[in-house]
């Protein structure tokens, strides 16, 4: 069965448009959340998971198309979960050729927990487009590793510490992952 590619809607610009909401709390006219929020329940118990994006991704495996007439897609807010999970619903195929990695992008996003180094410096990045400085200067300066410092550089300190740490086995970390 093909998989029916949704279309990317601000959040405030949905008004009664039909949508699927990704990671956030549902708007009056949502036929389908998909979020790990307190509060906000699973269409179905098989599509619950600790994170939006593997929700998303759930619902991309599901045989059933619970989405109803909604052809928009939408976030209440900025991050990693959220934005993975977008991606998987927006681009259906390509995301899932790289789920794992953009699983692990919203784990390191939401929860500091990595199985793939680059999942940690995608989800720094990506934070530091959040910041309304950043935003400013632009891409080519956050992706530059010289000029990234300002905007980076403690994340990626912590995560550099981290790393020796564990490889030391002066900390042992349990992740929640499989």
């Amino acid at each position: 069965m093909p998989r029916t590619r949704l279309s990317y809607r601000p959040y405030g610009e949905l008004r009664d448009e039909p949508n699927v909401i990704v990671d956030g709390s549902p708007t009056p006219a949502t036929t389908l959340t998909l979020s790990h929020w307190p509060g906000v329940a699973a269409p179905t118990p098989e599509l619950w998971a600790d994170l939006s994006a593997e929700m998303a991704f759930r619902y991309l495996d599901h045989p059933a198309q619970l989405h109803g007439p909604a052809e928009a897609v939408s976030v209440n807010h900025f991050d990693q979960d959220g934005l993975s999970g977008l991606f998987a619903l927006v681009e259906p195929d390509a995301a899932l050729a790289r789920r794992e990695r953009l699983e692990d992008l919203a784990a390191a996003g939401d929860f500091a927990v990595v199985r793939h180094r680059d999942a940690a410096r995608a989800s720094i990045v990506i934070s530091a487009f959040s910041n309304p400085t950043t935003l400013k200067v632009g891409p080519r300066t956050v992706c530059h590793s010289s000029t990234a410092r300002p905007f980076v550089g403690a994340k990626r300190a912590s995560l550099m510490a981290s790393s020796a740490a564990c490889a030391a086995a002066t900390i042992r970390v349990r992740s929640p992952m499989p």
